[in-house]
């Protein structure tokens, strides 16, 4: 029997892994791409488990996964009509003021060069231990649409990183200025 884990390796983004009931890593999922996956819940005799996953350019879409083998398949798409193999979703490191390496996602339509001369929409927010993990939302793929890039930075403060990650962006740690 396994249990199944969401991990935040460092420099990461967050990844599932399965253990065994010893602790013991079996896998690590594949995920369509970088992104969210929520659910994986279960009775300890069932031998399959379902979860949904979604990103900035994938519609949430439900997967069942086998838990002996680790394969997913599609249980039940989103009704949405958007091809995302028209968009990439990327993740970037940039370099704070006290030499921080702060993760951001980038997203644009594929076939635009990352050379900071289009029109971005920054959306940032890092406070109150809340995450801000990749979703699909109209305006997204909206922007991407109209050849601007969408950017969301995961700002300390914020609970993408865990506690420590968190702490580092509270009271007077909080970075000011740039």
């Amino acid at each position: 029997m396994s249990g199944i884990f969401a991990g935040i390796p460092k420099d990461s983004p967050l990844v599932v892994q399965q253990y065994d009931m010893d602790g013991k890593l079996e896998r690590t999922i594949t995920l369509p791409s970088i992104g969210t996956a929520t659910g994986f819940g279960t009775k300890k005799e069932e031998k399959e488990t379902y979860y949904t996953f979604t990103s900035y350019i994938y519609p949430p879409t439900i997967f069942k996964l086998d838990i002996a083998t680790g394969t997913s398949t599609v249980y039940k798409k989103s009704g949405v009509q958007f091809d995302p193999d028209q968009y990439e979703s990327k993740q970037v490191f940039y370099t704070s003021k006290d030499e921080t390496r702060i993760p951001m996602i980038i997203t644009y339509k594929k076939g635009m060069k990352l050379k900071g001369k289009n029109p971005t929409m920054l959306y940032g927010y890092g406070g109150f231990n809340i995450s801000l993990t990749p979703a699909f939302q109209y305006i997204k793929y909206y922007t991407a649409r109209k050849r601007r890039y969408f950017a969301v930075p995961n700002i300390r403060g914020g609970g993408e990183y865990g506690g420590k990650w968190h702490k580092a962006g509270i009271k007077m740690k909080k970075q000011k200025g740039i």
